[in-house]
């Protein structure tokens, strides 16, 4: 039955009687049930996080409703378009949904966001190819899609006609649980059905669990019942057409798309259809256009020409193969929602009977929406030719030398486990977009000495790792992560950045060499001047805050208007005409050089503030070093020769004939691939890349390494440090995604915060906000070798650091802050939404999120000089302190020391803290171990000390009170002979005195401190110190 986008139609349903049909739009849900559920759910946020599972969802008045995901992960979403989801993903190049869906041309994928940083690429549907009996159709896109995976297809059998059996879907024990999303006009509808509408179509998502699936008609689901019959039912009604339904698939224990919605009954009668997705239809229409070499080769080279007129043809075979590519004769049809001139370019796909051969392009190619698809180890080359395509997929445990370039403003996608080697000569002003597997940038150098392996590289999906084979390779700020990020591994070099563009916390920074060290410098934004303003046109969203708009205005005589973008503005709004402000613009003047002069301005006024929320070093549990080659040769080996050592790109040693590029300790020129006579030619250094039936190969080591230490197998955490030298004293770098670096953080001016991050929940397009909850943070670990911090500058371990591992060292007036502290800490975070950090500079939490929060455990030695000081707030500190006579250590509430050996202090004060001179009080082990702690300055405040004294001996008295201006000595002697029955754990209290302390170049005049001191009895193992009563305290006289 074919459905129309417009004309209802009446079916007669055996198990739902009869009700009118109408073409699906979105969705209505329920209103007791808070509005941020059905968002949250649609976008994988809050507590929908992909693999979250037993979600509790309560009333608006607090009441649980009950569960939802019982037993059962929650699916990734992002197979699905951003803001609509009218289409998903089925295939790197395929989407599928509803073929009366005729009004959209293209689709992004990610995370439906206004950051800037998110990169999304539009990809423009070539061909929609509607299948001949349903409401379905499979789009083809110009590119293969590099942000995510795309969604799995069930397995359930077929019928005799290739159909689904789409029954299967109702064998609750297989299939126990459904869930879909949508876009479009989107209503809630209270108890007795009023409904209430909250935006119109295609502004954002919503999801849920739909209703319950009652059967099946026409390949279809049928599904119907209450939108309280779940705690999070959605009901699908006009702009939904196309979305789709996921279905849990217990067997296979996945999630799998089950169909697409096609039509609704109605607002009333609750009952929605599916379109059961069609796996061979699916199958058949891919395999139409694709080209498979099986044949055999005449020579190592496959020599590839364009005929024209979307002919090309393929020499070097036992036969003839023609393959058609991209033919520019083919006009847009229907307003450029189809490209039939891309449309005609096939995929080639490259079987492993090519195996260690090359590719020639003997002109320029330009295959349309056709990919190249390599199952075996090639080479491709092209003397001052290009490739243009859908992308490259290179099969796992395959390598590709990629020695041509791709056209200016022509991006290639590359998928595949498999490594791409761009190992080219001179500029490429192409792009690139890393989504799976490895690519090496390891672009030679042209005859006057410039190289740049692609122009903009983005890395994303976090299934991807770009390796550098030097710091020549990409300009920096043209490399991005994109949706959920991936690795970049420095590979031993050094590269230095403003900021990292990247969109969210899946970006990640490496060094998988395990010889070289290498080094991540951040600068953050310098002052900036009005010629560096960025300039933007209408309709784009600036990179930056600072950017300006021109405005030609015809309805006033061509006057020239400036504005710039209000925060969370539509950058498509239309400017406004009479030199006002509206709701999206701002209007500021009509000089050009004063509009830009303004807006350095008060860019230069703000903060500069700068996050990184990605995870700097490797965290992969598997991780090991790799070989080093780095005092090796490569050799080509086939045929006669065999290798001696493992091959860098296979996990074994080759065996003779195998041809692929072997590492050998041989000081040797490499050995070029035999000729087609089946011997070795005479051996020729450097690049083989112009040989002629010879494999081309480019004999460098640190190409060879980068390809070994790309692989996952060899995610070793190299020595990585992280340089912070701000161009602008009053920057600030928030890192709140995670470190583990073995090498040194050095921070020379400006502040650096550590902290963990809030939970992200989607946009309110109600409220126009994005909820930022004070009470949902996730925690962040940090860990280096080192921490330095000079030239005034200031390291925070801000709210939810739940650990910050390694020695930290400050000179030159700076300061170091561990822990949260209330009213004296700022709390930073990044905006999800818009990409823009937030600081709050002395942040008040609520009293029980003050309690919730960790205690940052502190792990490392600290050493003050030059007048530094450090605070401990609501953190434990587990080391010593080594710190000048110039030099303060203040310690809040809430926050702890543990000496791991004896210390010295310059001035001491304390607010109801607590210092432990042993490192195994707690547990009373270990009672030799004696720790001492001097303070070389003033003593003040309030606090305890424990620490372990032996008593039956009376060799340790209560902490003495020196004179005013001496050192005070905290002691915890070694005592000859001493056995642990004499050994006495004390707890000494220290508080106010009368007479006030000299003055202290850091601190104004505080009280000096008198002890007294009880001693805590065994068994107390785990058990918490009370405090001493005043009136049970011994006094020590001043």
């Amino acid at each position: 039955m074919r459905f129309t986008h417009t004309t209802p139609f009446c079916s007669v349903l055996s198990t739902l009687g009869l009700f009118a049909v109408s073409p699906a739009y979105s969705s209505i849900v329920r209103n007791d049930v808070d509005y941020q559920y059905f968002r949250d759910f649609a976008e994988n946020k809050g507590a929908f996080a992909v693999g979250a599972s037993n979600i509790s969802i309560q009333d608006k008045q607090g009441k649980i409703l009950g569960r939802v995901l019982n037993g059962i992960p929650m699916p990734d979403f992002r197979v699905s378009n951003r803001q609509t989801a009218i289409a998903t993903l089925i295939h790197p190049q395929y989407v599928n949904s509803v073929k009366h869906n005729v009004g959209y041309g293209s689709i992004q994928f990610g995370n439906d966001t206004q950051n800037p940083e998110e990169q999304a690429y539009t990809y423009r549907l070539v061909s929609r190819n509607p299948h001949p009996d349903y409401d379905y159709h499979l789009p083809r896109l110009n590119k293969l899609v590099t942000e995510i995976s795309p969604a799995a297809l069930s397995s359930v059998p077929l019928l005799g006609n290739g159909q689904p059996k789409a029954n299967a879907y109702l064998d609750t024990d297989r299939f126990p649980y459904f869930v879909r999303l949508g876009s479009g006009t989107q209503q809630v509808r209270k108890a007795d059905g009023t409904r209430t509408r909250t935006a119109p179509a295609y502004q954002y998502l919503t999801g849920g669990t739909p209703l319950k699936v009652l059967g099946f008609q026409n390949h279809g689901l049928l599904v119907g019942g209450s939108l309280t019959d779940q705690p999070l039912n959605t009901y699908a009604i006009a702009g939904d057409s196309g979305s789709p339904l996921f279905a849990f698939d217990k067997h296979e224990n996945r999630w799998v798309l089950a169909g697409v919605l096609s039509t609704y009954a109605g607002f009333d009668n609750f009952f929605n259809k599916y379109i059961v997705t069609q796996p061979e239809f699916i199958r058949s229409t891919i395999r139409q256009y694709e080209t498979r070499l099986d044949v055999g080769l005449t020579t190592n080279e496959l020599i590839w020409r364009d005929n024209g007129n979307g002919d090309s043809t393929l020499q070097g075979l036992n036969e003839r193969i023609t393959l058609p590519i991209a033919n520019p004769s083919l006009a847009p049809q229907n307003d450029s929602r189809h490209m039939p001139s891309e449309d005609a370019g096939k995929t080639l796909i490259l079987s492993s009977r090519f195996d260690n051969k090359t590719l020639m392009l003997a002109d320029n190619i330009n295959q349309g929406a056709g990919a190249l698809q390599f199952d075996s180890n090639f080479t491709v080359v092209g003397k001052n030719h290009t490739w243009q395509g859908a992308g490259v997929i290179v099969a796992d445990g395959k390598r590709v030398f990629w020695q041509v370039s791709n056209p200016k403003g022509d991006r290639l996608s590359k998928l595949g486990a498999g490594t791409l080697i761009a190992n080219g000569q001179g500029i490429n002003q192409g792009d690139i977009s890393i989504g799976e597997g490895t690519v090496v940038l390891a672009q030679k150098a042209a005859s006057d000495g410039s190289k740049q392996a692609f122009n903009q590289v983005g890395i994303t999906s976090g299934r991807g790792t770009a390796v550098l084979a030097d710091s020549q390779q990409i300009k920096s700020e043209n490399l991005y992560f994109g949706f959920r990020g991936g690795r970049l591994d420095l590979n031993g070099n050094n590269l230095a950045f403003t900021h990292i563009r990247h969109a969210d916390g899946g970006a990640q920074i490496v060094n998988h060499n395990p010889d070289q060290a290498a080094t991540l410098t951040l600068t953050g934004n310098p002052v900036l001047s009005p010629e560096h303003v960025e300039w933007v046109q209408w309709g784009n969203r600036p990179q930056g805050n600072a950017a300006v708009y021109e405005y030609i205005n015809p309805h006033r005589n061509r006057r020239t208007d400036y504005f710039i973008l209000k925060p969370g503005g539509n950058p498509r709004e239309f400017f406004p005409l009479n030199m006002e402000n509206s709701t999206s613009w701002q209007f500021i003047g009509n000089n050009r050089q004063q509009a830009a002069k303004q807006v350095a301005q008060a860019e230069n006024a703000r903060p500069d503030l700068i996050t990184f929320g990605g995870y700097l070093g490797e965290n992969a549990q598997t991780g090991k070093a790799a070989p080093s080659y780095s005092k090796t040769n490569i050799e080509w080996v086939n045929g006669p020769n065999t290798p001696h050592k493992p091959s860098p790109y296979t996990n074994t040693p080759t065996r003779t004939g195998a041809g692929v590029p072997t590492i050998t300790a041989s000081k040797k020129a490499a050995t070029p691939a035999p000729t087609s006579h089946g011997m070795p030619t005479a051996p020729k250094t450097g690049n083989f890349s112009d040989m002629t039936g010879e494999a081309a190969i480019e004999k460098n080591r640190h190409i060879a390494n980068a390809a070994v230490y790309g692989r996952p197998e060899y995610r070793y955490n190299g020595a990585l440090n992280l340089h912070y030298r701000p161009k602008r004293t009053d920057s600030t770098l928030l890192l709140n995604g995670g470190m583990n670096l073995n090498g040194e953080v050095l921070i020379e001016g400006g502040n650096m915060i550590v902290s963990g991050r809030p939970v992200p929940h989607a946009y309110d397009h109600q409220a126009k906000r994005e909820p930022v909850l004070e009470n949902e943070w996730t925690d962040g670990s940090f860990k280096a070798a080192r921490f330095t911090l000079r030239n005034h500058a200031r390291l925070t371990a801000g709210r939810n650091t739940a650990h910050l591992d390694g020695d930290i060292t400050a000179y030159n007036l700076s300061g170091i802050d561990l822990g949260f502290i209330q009213g004296k800490t700022p709390e930073c975070y990044r905006s999800y939404h818009s990409g823009s950090t937030h600081c709050t500079p002395n942040a008040v939490l609520k009293a029980e999120n003050y309690r919730a929060l960790p205690v940052t455990q502190v792990r490392g030695d600290i050493t003050l000089n030059d007048r530094s000081e450090l605070r401990l707030g609501k953190a434990h500190l587990y080391g010593s302190i080594r710190a000048g006579k110039d030099t303060a250590v203040r310690m809040e509430a809430d926050s702890n020391w543990t000496l791991s050996q004896s210390s010295h202090t310059g001035a001491l004060t304390l607010d109801g803290a607590q210092i432990t001179l042993n490192p195994d009080f707690a547990n009373n082990t270990h009672n030799n171990r004696f720790n001492t702690l001097t303070v070389n300055g003033t003593l003040d405040g309030f606090g305890t000390f424990r620490f372990l004294t032996g008593i039956v001996r009376k060799q340790n008295a209560p902490p003495p009170q020196t004179g005013r201006g001496q050192p005070r000595r905290i002691p915890n002697p070694r005592q000859k002979h001493r056995t642990r029955t004499s050994n006495n754990r004390i707890a000494c209290t220290c508080e106010p005195q009368s007479e006030t302390q000299p003055p202290s170049p850091i601190h104004p005049p505080k009280r000096l401190c008198r002890f007294g001191c009880l001693p805590l009895h065994p068994p107390q193992k785990q058990q918490r110190i009370q405090p001493v009563q005043p009136a049970q305290r011994g006094r020590t006289s001043n």
